[in-house]
């Protein structure tokens, strides 16, 4: 493999501001964004961004509603557009804030290659969100947010939508949750914003009809009319227009301030896949579910993983939310796990992870790799539609500073034949000394980074499958703090 020095496909490029286009309005990106309406498409299909290298598309867009901080100290935001197609694209990156200021930039991504954009510096501490449009396919984008505390990173969405739902989040404590609004389209809209803990829905006076003008981003502190509520769950409905909504989480672990970006979910879905993860004794797994319907519904939990088989029927009420915390397992290992409706019923549902101390991990055997250490840290974990033969798992790194866990569930009654492939170089190569690997029927599988990259910055891996898999990664610092569990991005 070719040292890092050579490669010349990852460039990464700070936005100055006497370089950029700035626009008192939002009519330039209105005429770009419109073109690519997707009010049309419902069920599964809605609940899906995945990188279509297989289409006739001759455009894309993604939308990446952060919220991503902007001129805080210690902090910095950046987006990482991926193209896994064979011709190089040309993206064009529009960043609104909260603060009004908004900035257009092009770029050209090379074909297997990649692209960081770090977000601009501001006067004053603000957020702000993205649009990314690219006139090719085979292009998927990620944010990223990056503080003391470490890492947390999230795909961007394919889709605006009038309804999306977060199944977690808490203001108890120094515990917070920034609430992105971003209307990349050319119609202004119009947002309430309800907030559900057990059987009872609240929409606070501030939170009811947000407008939110064309261009513009909107960000809103929980915390403000909803102080010191463990656990609750989120709504967000438009009486006119169409957004795409983040999440950024705030949760204390291990005396640090840990951050976890969130993409919502637009649909409600009978089925719901996570990506498998590292698990320890010591590491707290929590699902929040939320029950959009009229009726209550019966739910399946299906685990399996080190230490872990089984499943757990539960019922969450109509229009209600409920939490289930994991047991605390006694080795560590890889868990990977599916929620499903018992009916013709559908939900919402996230995973919350919490490591509270770092954490000594016991010894790996062939199949399943893990770290000597884990770091304390906070995560929140959207789930997937469906497994997919083939994954993107963007915007991570291996080197000094921190590396990953690439984790496989097998979900299938055959085994699958499953290769870790690292893009660089214009080329989709083997990582060195991780051959293809055998995953037998509902088996799981991991492979350690640090164990074979040592100076990889900016990491895009694809995971590759001979049958439906469910791919992830557990991204974690080499220092006591920095926790990451993202989805990846299915690849079609």
């Amino acid at each position: 493999m070719s040292p890092r020095g050579e490669v010349s496909t990852l460039r990464r490029r700070i936005i100055i501001a006497g370089f950029a286009l700035v626009f008192a309005g939002a009519g330039v990106l209105n005429s770009v964004v419109k073109r690519h309406d997707l009010s049309g498409v419902q069920g599964a299909d809605a609940a899906t961004s995945a990188i279509m290298v297989g289409s006739h598309a001759t455009s894309s867009a993604w939308y990446c509603p952060g919220p991503l901080p902007i001129g805080h100290r210690g902090e910095s935001s950046s987006i990482q557009i991926v193209n896994l197609a064979r011709d190089a694209v040309h993206a064009q990156v529009h960043i609104s804030a909260n603060s009004g200021m908004s900035v257009l930039h092009s770029y050209v991504v090379a074909a297997m290659g990649h692209e960081t954009i770090v977000l601009p510096g501001a006067k004053g501490a603000t957020y702000g969100a993205a649009s990314v449009i690219v006139n090719g396919r085979g292009v998927g984008v990620n944010e990223i947010v990056t503080t003391a505390a470490g890492i947390t990173t999230s795909a961007c969405t394919t889709h605006t939508a009038q309804n999306t739902y977060f199944g977690s989040g808490s203001t108890a404590g120094s515990s917070n949750m920034a609430i992105s609004l971003f209307n990349p389209g050319a119609t202004p809209a119009v947002a309430d914003l309800r907030f559900t803990t057990g059987a009872v829905a609240t929409l606070p006076s501030v939170f009811s009809s947000v407008p939110i003008e064309p261009g513009q981003d909107v960000v809103l502190f929980a915390g403000h009319a909803l102080p010191q509520r463990a656990q609750m769950s989120l709504g967000v409905t438009t009486v006119s227009g169409r957004l795409a909504v983040g999440v950024l989480h705030f949760k204390v672990a291990n005396g640090a301030l840990a951050r976890a970006l969130s993409l919502g979910s637009q649909v409600p879905l009978s089925t719901w896949w996570f990506a498998p993860t590292v698990v320890a004794p010591g590491v707290e797994q929590i699902y929040s579910l939320l029950n959009t319907t009229g009726h209550q519904e019966r739910v399946r939990l299906s685990v399996s993983g080190t230490g872990s088989e089984g499943e757990i029927t539960m019922v969450v009420g109509a229009n209600a939310d409920l939490q289930y915390v994991m047991p605390r397992l006694r080795v560590a290992g890889i868990q990977s796990s599916s929620v499903a409706v018992l009916g013709r019923g559908a939900l919402i549902v996230d995973r919350e992870t919490i490591v509270n101390r770092p954490l000594s991990l016991s010894a790996s055997s062939r199949q399943i790799q893990l770290p000597a250490t884990l770091p304390s840290g906070f995560g929140v974990t959207a789930p997937n539609v469906l497994p997919e033969r083939t994954w993107m798992v963007g915007g991570g790194r291996s080197d000094h500073v921190a590396s990953e866990v690439v984790a496989i569930a097998n979900p299938q009654r055959r085994a699958a034949t499953v290769r870790i492939e690292e893009v660089v170089g214009g080329r989709s190569l083997a990582i060195a000394g991780v051959g293809p690997m055998r995953v037998g029927p509902h088996s799981l599988a991991s492979v350690d980074l640090s164990r074979h990259l040592r100076n990889a910055i900016g990491l895009e891996i694809v995971v590759i499958a001979s049958e439906p898999v469910v791919a992830g990664m557990t991204e974690y610092a080499f220092s006591a703090h920095g926790l990451n569990v993202p989805s990846a991005l299915p690849v079609r």
